[in-house]
């Protein structure tokens, strides 16, 4: 293999199937729909911000809440790529969400943001993702809301 090659693949862990500690904790926790183990990935006082939401989410428990509303909604969710720095982690993920009155399937990908805290546990969660068809879904079933 290639060394450009080798640079863009996956990190082993997501090839492996999944992660199993530390800061991988939260891409494990939601490549497995795990409430309890996202809960420790997370700060009391999280701050989650959404594409799809005009106001930011802030606890672990509103954050739980929103997660309960969208594991439902998505399928086929797969983390392709992460970016690491001392204190942040970027995810890219795609995932199909599937409208319930035509079953029309919408692709979505999109960038996780984690910044993490002296404890190593989300302090902020910022969600990008696209296209607009599929967000424009995402609020239409209700996932914005608080």
């Amino acid at each position: 293999m290639s060394q450009d090659a080798e640079q863009n693949r996956a990190p082993e862990s997501f090839r492996s199937g999944g992660p199993t500690y530390g800061r991988d904790t939260y891409e494990r926790a939601v490549r497995t729909q795990d409430f309890n183990l996202l809960a420790t990935s997370v700060a009391e006082d999280v701050t989650l911000y959404i594409p799809a939401g005009p106001d930011a989410i802030v606890g672990r428990e509103k954050l739980l809440a929103f997660f309960g509303r969208l594991f439902p909604l998505l399928s086929q969710l797969d983390y392709i790529a992460q970016l690491d720095n001392e204190g942040a982690r970027t995810l890219i993920f795609k995932a199909s969400i599937q409208e319930p009155r035509t079953g029309t399937i919408v692709e979505l990908e999109g960038c996780d943001f984690l910044q993490f805290n002296e404890r190593d546990e989300i302090q902020t969660l910022s969600a990008m993702a696209r296209p607009i068809q599929a967000l424009e879904l995402l609020v239409q079933l209700g996932i914005a809301r608080q």
